[in-house]
Protein backbone atom coordinates (compact mmCIF):
# COMPACT_ATOMS: atom_id res chain seq x y z
CA UNK A 1 0.00 0.00 0.00
CA UNK A 2 3.08 2.35 0.28
CA UNK A 3 4.27 1.65 -2.51
CA UNK A 4 0.91 2.75 -4.14
CA UNK A 5 0.95 6.04 -2.21
CA UNK A 6 4.46 6.78 -2.90
CA UNK A 7 4.24 6.37 -6.55
CA UNK A 8 0.65 5.43 -7.85
CA UNK A 9 2.36 4.87 -11.24
CA UNK A 10 4.36 1.51 -10.30
CA UNK A 11 4.03 -0.62 -13.71
CA UNK A 12 1.48 -3.44 -12.92
CA UNK A 13 2.18 -6.61 -14.49
CA UNK A 14 -1.17 -9.05 -15.37
CA UNK A 15 -0.06 -13.42 -14.55
CA UNK A 16 -3.36 -14.22 -14.43
CA UNK A 17 -4.62 -16.86 -17.11
CA UNK A 18 -5.90 -15.80 -20.73
CA UNK A 19 -9.37 -17.35 -19.08
CA UNK A 20 -9.82 -15.33 -15.81
CA UNK A 21 -8.90 -11.78 -17.91
CA UNK A 22 -11.49 -12.42 -19.80
CA UNK A 23 -14.33 -12.53 -16.90
CA UNK A 24 -13.63 -9.35 -15.70
CA UNK A 25 -12.86 -6.40 -16.81
CA UNK A 26 -9.36 -5.30 -17.85
CA UNK A 27 -6.90 -4.19 -15.34
CA UNK A 28 -6.32 -0.21 -16.32
CA UNK A 29 -2.58 0.49 -17.59
CA UNK A 30 -1.63 -3.22 -16.75
CA UNK A 31 0.89 -5.46 -18.90
CA UNK A 32 0.37 -9.21 -20.16
CA UNK A 33 3.11 -11.33 -18.44
CA UNK A 34 5.27 -12.82 -20.91
CA UNK A 35 8.26 -15.19 -20.20
CA UNK A 36 10.55 -12.40 -22.50
CA UNK A 37 8.93 -9.15 -21.35
CA UNK A 38 11.25 -6.31 -21.01
CA UNK A 39 10.98 -4.19 -17.81
CA UNK A 40 12.24 -0.52 -16.38
CA UNK A 41 13.98 -0.84 -13.71
CA UNK A 42 12.07 -0.08 -10.79
CA UNK A 43 9.25 -1.51 -8.71
CA UNK A 44 6.59 -3.36 -10.09
CA UNK A 45 3.44 -5.33 -8.80
CA UNK A 46 2.11 -8.74 -10.45
CA UNK A 47 -1.05 -10.03 -10.31
CA UNK A 48 -1.89 -13.82 -10.94
CA UNK A 49 -4.54 -16.29 -10.53
CA UNK A 50 -3.49 -17.26 -7.02
CA UNK A 51 -0.75 -15.62 -4.56
CA UNK A 52 1.56 -18.97 -5.23
CA UNK A 53 1.19 -18.14 -8.83
CA UNK A 54 2.03 -14.23 -7.95
CA UNK A 55 5.22 -14.98 -5.85
CA UNK A 56 6.50 -16.98 -8.60
CA UNK A 57 6.22 -14.54 -11.46
CA UNK A 58 7.68 -12.32 -9.28
CA UNK A 59 10.52 -14.13 -8.38
CA UNK A 60 11.35 -15.30 -12.34
CA UNK A 61 10.85 -11.61 -12.97
CA UNK A 62 13.64 -10.62 -10.26
CA UNK A 63 15.88 -13.50 -11.59
CA UNK A 64 15.77 -12.31 -14.88
CA UNK A 65 16.11 -8.49 -14.40
CA UNK A 66 18.14 -7.50 -11.62
CA UNK A 67 16.91 -3.58 -10.91
CA UNK A 68 13.53 -4.88 -11.27
CA UNK A 69 11.88 -5.25 -7.64
CA UNK A 70 8.72 -7.35 -7.93
CA UNK A 71 5.99 -7.40 -5.70
CA UNK A 72 3.18 -10.23 -5.37
CA UNK A 73 -0.50 -8.99 -4.80
CA UNK A 74 -1.78 -11.14 -2.47
CA UNK A 75 -5.49 -11.23 -3.27
CA UNK A 76 -5.47 -10.60 -6.83
CA UNK A 77 -6.94 -8.10 -8.94
CA UNK A 78 -9.57 -7.48 -6.49
CA UNK A 79 -7.16 -6.40 -3.87
CA UNK A 80 -5.45 -4.42 -6.38
CA UNK A 81 -8.52 -2.37 -7.44
CA UNK A 82 -9.44 -1.74 -3.84
CA UNK A 83 -6.21 -0.45 -3.28
CA UNK A 84 -6.22 2.56 -6.13
CA UNK A 85 -9.30 3.71 -4.91
CA UNK A 86 -8.86 7.06 -3.57
CA UNK A 87 -9.01 7.44 0.76
CA UNK A 88 -11.94 8.74 1.90
CA UNK A 89 -11.72 11.96 3.34
CA UNK A 90 -14.44 13.12 5.75
CA UNK A 91 -14.23 17.00 5.71
CA UNK A 92 -14.80 18.26 9.61
CA UNK A 93 -16.86 21.08 8.76
CA UNK A 94 -19.47 18.80 7.09
CA UNK A 95 -22.74 17.91 8.35
CA UNK A 96 -22.90 14.65 6.69
CA UNK A 97 -23.27 11.53 9.03
CA UNK A 98 -21.17 8.51 6.52
CA UNK A 99 -21.79 5.78 8.89
CA UNK A 100 -24.28 4.38 11.99
CA UNK A 101 -23.10 4.87 15.32
CA UNK A 102 -23.92 5.29 18.69
CA UNK A 103 -23.27 7.87 21.59
CA UNK A 104 -23.37 5.68 24.69
CA UNK A 105 -24.92 7.70 27.81
CA UNK A 106 -21.66 6.98 30.13
CA UNK A 107 -18.77 4.72 29.25
CA UNK A 108 -18.35 3.44 32.75
CA UNK A 109 -21.95 2.02 32.90
CA UNK A 110 -24.08 -0.07 30.74
CA UNK A 111 -27.92 0.94 30.21
CA UNK A 112 -28.83 2.75 26.63
CA UNK A 113 -27.33 4.83 24.50
CA UNK A 114 -28.26 8.78 24.90
CA UNK A 115 -28.66 9.01 21.12
CA UNK A 116 -28.16 6.79 18.21
CA UNK A 117 -27.68 8.04 15.07
CA UNK A 118 -29.01 6.30 11.22
CA UNK A 119 -26.78 7.17 7.90
CA UNK A 120 -28.75 8.19 5.33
Amino acid sequence: MELLRASPAVPVIDARSAQARAQVAPLADARVYTEAMPLERGPVLVIADTDAAAIAVADKLEARHADVQAYAVAGGSAVLERLRQPPVEHSPTSTAIPYDFVIPSDTCQTGPALQTFEGQ
